[in-house]
């Protein structure tokens, strides 16, 4: 079985696919590289397709032989700027990016999902961090 990282190959995602080659994963990396680059990825050991994860049919067909047992969701809009400017790049890049994940897995059944958050949504804020820290003051939409 292999893992499907979809926004593998910006920072954070190469640093996963790294991590998750060393352990001995098979990797499949969806991303259409506005934000990462494809040199990132160690093409040898990865398949890496520049394809946005909204296209489900072209990502639907990249996928059609393989049994995929988990995903990484790591596509988002990490351009916080961009997105306070242009309302569109986050609804594309951030919301739509994981409803089109949802939509995915339901459709290659699988039902193990990693969903990479950060803490944005905390605003700046000196207290350490944890999921009860309050208000919420985000940095971007």
């Amino acid at each position: 079985m292999k893992k499907l990282i979809i926004g593998g190959a910006g920072f954070i995602g190469s640093v996963l696919v790294g991590e998750l080659l060393q352990r001995g994963a098979e990797l499949i990396v969806i991303d259409k590289l506005s934000l990462g680059s494809s040199r990132y990825i160690d093409q040898n050991k990865v398949q890496l397709h520049q394809l946005d994860i909204n296209n489900t049919y072209a990502v639907l067909e990249t996928l059609k032989n393989e049994k995929i047992d988990e995903v990484w969701h790591l596509a988002a809009n990490s351009d916080i700027p961009m997105g306070v400017e242009d309302i569109n790049v986050d609804l594309e890049d951030t919301f739509m990016s994981t409803v089109s994940t949802i939509k995915l897995m339901k459709l290659i059944e699988c039902k193990r999902l990693y969903f990479a958050s950060s803490s944005a949504i905390y605003g700046f804020n000196d207290k350490r961090l944890h999921e009860d820290i309050g208000p919420l003051m985000p940095l971007s939409n």
